[in-house]
């Protein structure tokens, strides 16, 4: 029987198949199945764009600009898990990452790398060998900053494995015992100073696939300990941003994914830290569109509080693909957008300065020495 995440993993394929038809598996002829799709998608979608936009003015395209995005991200991470499941021998992860970035280019490389540590993982799941150390080696040749989106990657498929055994929800005591056990598989698999980040992931794909367990969850995180509940709470949010309810693009323009980040949560520390992962989200997706980031701003942060949980989203994303990709051309044009004559204070007091400030505080080239630090960008602090 077809399980969630065979389900999720296959619409997400779909979607990689219809918007790539002219790689090596595309459509073989103008009648193939794919390139139908693919073509009735596009004029649907840009002919919706096209009426709306004239209708309600400019602004109504930016939920069509976003779809796009998501769509994009989806299919360069599945698409890489994919290519990497048809090679008859596992790559180690240095090498499918440079392979990445030399056929992708670095910005897009990024989702691919995360793909990348998703299937490494599974691998070794499938083949049936201990994922204890599965990071855990020295790899020197990996390039800088990737041994991040390497472990939210694996984290996404730890996931996804451990909660095929998770049925319900169960006596809280019972359910205690068995996320210290996720804890557990993290720390085990992860490299030291990264389980933090192997562990976020299970906030975003218990709310994709097991929503009915994430108040349960959240409640036990509170007792195991205030850090991985905001952990998990941002994986939450980010989540929130994923879910196929709030793909629709009449939904995004104002984000109706924020609201549910805000009526989820049971307790304020939980609300911000579901609010970081979703402003986190919607600025890593849309790097190379900037105006949907600034009308997401434009609509739902309140002033210009630097400590919004919004605010503080974005800045770490920013700061995270700043260290993953050493300030690539994608992250400079997103600080340089020009925003609209009503919100360029925003823009420059929210995303600009804040991340000129802290890239200079910690030297423009230096990477963040660890996972430990590099943990604190996935929480609100």
């Amino acid at each position: 029987m077809l399980n969630m995440r065979q389900l999720a993993r296959a619409v997400f394929r779909l979607a990689a198949q219809i918007e790539s038809p002219a790689d090596s598996s595309g459509p073989r002829s103008l009648f193939d199945p794919r390139h139908l799709a693919r073509a009735g998608l596009l004029t649907a979608r840009f002919g919706s764009e096209v009426l709306e936009g004239l209708w309600k003015g400019p602004e109504a395209a930016i939920g069509y600009v976003e779809l796009d995005n998501r769509v994009r991200a989806f299919h360069l991470f599945e698409g890489e898990v994919a290519r990497l499941e048809s090679e008859p021998a596992a790559l180690p992860p240095a090498v499918a990452i440079r392979n990445a970035q030399e056929r992708l280019g670095p910005d897009p490389a990024v989702w691919a790398s995360e793909g990348i540590g998703y299937e490494w993982f599974e691998r070794c799941r499938r083949a049936g060998r201990s994922t204890r150390g599965v990071f855990g080696g020295s790899e020197d040749d990996v390039p800088d900053g990737s041994w991040t989106v390497l472990h939210t990657g694996m984290g996404m498929a730890l996931a996804e494995a451990w909660l095929e055994g998770i049925p319900s929800a169960g006596a809280p005591g019972l359910l205690k015992g068995r996320l210290e056990e996720h804890l557990q598989l993290c720390r085990e698999a992860a490299r030291t100073g990264y389980a933090e980040l192997a562990f976020e992931p299970l906030g975003l794909v218990t709310r994709l696939l097991r929503e009915d367990l994430v108040p349960s969850f959240g409640e036990q995180f509170d007792r195991i300990g205030s850090r991985w509940s905001d952990l998990f709470w941002h994986g939450v949010g980010r989540g929130l941003y994923f879910l196929p309810a709030n793909l629709v693009p009449r939904r995004s323009a104002p984000w109706a994914g924020l609201a549910m980040c805000r009526a989820e949560p049971p307790t304020e520390a939980a609300r911000r830290n579901a609010l970081a992962g979703f402003g986190w989200a919607i600025t890593l997706v849309n790097l190379s569109s900037p105006s949907v980031v600034e009308s997401f701003l434009g609509h739902h942060l309140e002033g210009e509080d630097l400590s919004h949980p919004v605010a503080q989203g974005v800045l770490s994303a920013l700061l995270l693909w700043h260290e993953t990709t050493r300030e690539s051309r994608e992250l400079r044009q997103f600080l340089g957008h020009v925003a609209a004559p009503e919100r360029r204070a925003l823009w420059q007091r929210v995303v600009r300065a804040p991340f000129e400030e802290n890239t200079q505080a910690r030297g423009s080239s230096t990477a963040l020495p660890s996972g430990a630090r590099v943990s604190e960008l996935f929480r609100y602090r």
